[in-house]
């Protein structure tokens, strides 16, 4: 009988610490003799991983006296998405005038594309392992349209 007592304070213990992040004290008896409640430590900052690029519109067709680098320009308002390939956890943001973008988002790895009405992106996804900690740069995407 008090092994099976011992063994169920054990797993309780173990449960309200998983699922509440908090450490509870007991007595043999079920007294709680002191509650200490402590966080359990983990990284400073859930988002402190992010990925970031640029995106811009290339104009296709032909344009009589018109420079082919002056056909390439920044793209506002882009919607980028990163979509978690083993949690399906999606972060979204938008471009801002210049074409550039930062996505704050958990370690992991991803699917990125970007989307924008009447628009297709080259390439249409890329993939992106994001380790903790660090930034995933030139996650670029250039938009055809006419």
């Amino acid at each position: 009988m008090k092994l099976r007592l011992a063994l169920a304070t054990l797993l309780i213990a173990f449960f309200t610490v998983t699922l509440f992040g908090q450490a509870t004290v007991a007595s043999a008896n079920h007294n709680v003799l002191n509650a200490v409640s402590a966080p359990i430590t983990g990284p400073v900052s859930q988002f402190a991983t992010s990925i970031t690029g640029k995106v811009t519109l290339r104009y296709l067709g032909w344009f009589r006296g018109i420079n082919n680098n002056d056909r390439i320009k920044p793209a506002p308002n882009v919607t980028i998405e990163a979509r978690n390939i083993y949690t399906n956890e999606k972060f979204v943001t938008t471009t801002d005038v210049n074409g550039n973008y930062i996505l704050n988002a958990k370690s992991g790895s991803y699917l990125v594309s970007a989307k924008q009405n009447k628009v297709n992106f080259v390439p249409g996804v890329k993939f992106v392992k994001l380790p903790e900690g660090k930034t995933k740069s030139n996650v670029n995407f250039q938009g055809l349209t006419r």
